[in-house]
């Protein structure tokens, strides 16, 4: 299946679609596609993005499926301004991952709870969870450590003020 373009942006670390309107039709054709929640949040429809990621996490139907649906969830809740409830989510999915032995997915939570903290100003729980997600993905998924590495640069720069 063929996803939407979107390049991350330098300084926010947020997700930059190269075609909203593509993408937009994207998500009407894929609606049951559970990327559709992460697609609504970078076209900034956070109501359905929360409406459509509930949902997914309610109809999983292993573990696996409920932790990502549940990363999507906390994404979307985290660019609605939802910090601490983010937070608890991203913390749990971490969790579940680790009893899960799923270091693919524990990375891509410590990532995203990283960049929580960065836009937190948090720089030192930023970092904490930066270097364990760039831990994981040196080991278990090398194909996204340069995404790992645009959050630790940003920290570098941040610590270089």
């Amino acid at each position: 299946m063929t996803y939407p373009e979107y390049q991350i942006d330098p300084i926010t670390l947020r997700e930059i679609l190269k075609d909203p309107k593509q993408t937009y039709q994207w998500c009407l054709t894929h609606h049951h596609n559970p990327e559709v929640v992460s697609y609504l949040r970078m076209l900034g429809m956070f109501d359905e993005a929360k409406r459509l990621g509930l949902k997914h996490i309610e109809n999983a139907t292993s573990s696996t499926t409920k932790i990502t649906a549940t990363l999507r969830y906390a994404t979307v809740l985290q660019w609605t301004q939802k910090t601490q409830e983010s937070i608890h989510l991203f913390l749990h999915c971490i969790a579940q991952a680790q009893r899960e032995s799923n270091p693919i997915i524990e990375a891509f939570a410590h990532q995203h709870l990283a960049k929580l903290y960065l836009e937190n100003e948090q720089i030192d729980d930023a970092t904490t969870h930066a270097l364990k997600a760039h831990q994981l993905r040196s080991e278990y998924d090398p194909d996204r450590l340069f995404s790992t590495q645009m959050v630790l640069d940003v920290i570098e720069t941040i610590k270089g003020r």
